[in-house]
């Protein structure tokens, strides 16, 4: 069986391999291909059985018509709106996404990403109100860390099916006293809660003097050229991060003077959250063609894939750490400046942004950096650590002479 992979799905190949091993009586013998770039090849889908993607690539009848052999389609990313569902359920071919595999990643980037605005307009953040739009898997990583920097944490969700246990929900009035805005939902453009330009202008005119507003979801969530006009008119106004655009690749260059944080689509691009990807994908192949075959433990395998990369030096934290210290903390994991200053040197272009993405050096999560808390009562910021996502342990006992 061909199964053809993004080259930006780490280990995928190896991980396909030994689920359909020998040792374990597979009825297939996987062949593996990978391809680089948006649109895999047309010779190389001819034959492909499996195809597994990013969000870079879509998915539509134009591609299927070209694969006349598919079977199965997977996405490495929680977002769908690249893969035409529709035409592959006219076509019988199964599917699967990775929901949840980069929240942890995209939590910490909106975490890197408050602490640096904050820092740079001199905010202090304890107290302030957080508006998390969306309220899945990545809104809630991104809210469990802004509520652990103290800030008041809403959330905005309409669906159902989210889970709602110890999270406030409000409407549309509580943007105007928002501090800071965050965004994590799907681009629709139809259905009973559009995603399309949900920040049009008029949203974006509500927004607070000061307020912080982050795009870590899909570009065309925020009115691009309405935002380009708002801090036109108000240089000051917003403070914003922006880690997707509208049209990306091609983005809106007049609007990235304007904004504070710009990266090329990279919030989800951590080591962990890529192989989390993959290893979804990976079991969501053994469920549709060999359930008999041994399962996949998702954070069991992530922890065997990365016991060998390099650890952090430990840390040792002795007492309540002020903000300051924590955007060092943070920073001494993942620098988003670092990405921002990149972003501005080299990916105006479409070319530019994809090379940048293609490049990009995977960040580790803030869960390989080790704290050793220790102090009187130091219960309450050892669990703020603990919900920032750092690995948090007490120090060794000092050895007896």
């Amino acid at each position: 069986m061909k199964f053809l992979i993004h080259e930006n799905l780490p280990r995928l190949g190896e991980l396909i391999e030994s689920i359909f091993s020998v040792a374990h009586g597979s009825p297939i013998t996987p062949t593996i291909e990978i391809f680089s770039g948006r649109i895999p090849p047309p010779e190389q889908l001819l034959d492909t059985e499996v195809l597994l993607v990013r969000s870079v690539t879509r998915v539509d009848k134009t591609l299927l018509a070209k694969a006349p052999a598919l079977k199965f389609v997977g996405t490495g990313t929680i977002g769908t709106e690249h893969i035409d569902v529709g035409a592959l359920n006219e076509r019988g071919i199964g599917f699967a996404s990775a929901p949840g595999s980069n929240a942890i990643s995209v939590g910490e980037y909106v975490l890197a990403a408050a602490l640096e605005l904050a820092t740079q307009s001199k905010v202090e953040l304890a107290g302030k109100r957080a508006l998390v739009i969306g309220a899945g898997h990545t809104g809630t990583e991104a809210g469990q860390r802004l509520a652990a920097l103290g800030m008041v944490v809403q959330y905005m969700d309409p669906e159902p099916v989210v889970t709602r246990v110890g999270k406030q929900f409000v409407d549309w009035s509580a943007l105007a006293q928002a501090d800071l805005v965050t965004c994590h939902v799907p681009l629709t453009k139809n259905g009973n809660w559009p995603t399309f330009h949900l920040f049009n202008a008029q949203r974006l005119a509500e927004l607070k003097p000061g307020a912080i507003l982050i795009n870590a979801s899909r570009g065309a969530v925020v009115d691009n050229q309405a935002l380009y006009q708002r801090l036109l008119r108000e240089p000051a106004a917003l403070q914003v991060a922006l880690d997707v655009w509208e049209g990306e690749p091609a983005i809106m260059s007049e609007l990235l003077p304007q904004v504070q944080i710009a990266t090329p689509h990279i919030a989800g691009h951590s080591a962990e959250g890529k192989l989390r990807g993959s290893i979804l994908l990976a079991e969501a192949v053994r469920c549709f063609f060999a359930k008999a075959l041994p399962a996949l433990h998702v954070e069991q395998k992530l922890a065997e894939l990365m016991a060998d990369e390099p650890k952090s030096a430990t840390v040792a934290i002795n007492a309540c750490p002020t903000q300051e210290e924590i955007a060092h903390l943070v920073r001494s994991v993942y620098r988003v400046k670092e990405d921002d200053q990149q972003f501005r040197e080299v990916a105006l272009s479409p070319e530019g942004f994809e090379n940048m993405r293609k490049r990009y050096t995977q960040r580790r999560e803030l869960s390989s950096q080790t704290l050793t808390v220790s102090g009187v009562g130091n219960s309450v910021w050892r669990l703020q650590l603990e919900q920032l996502g750092f690995n948090v342990s007490s120090p060794a006992p000092e050895a007896v002479e």
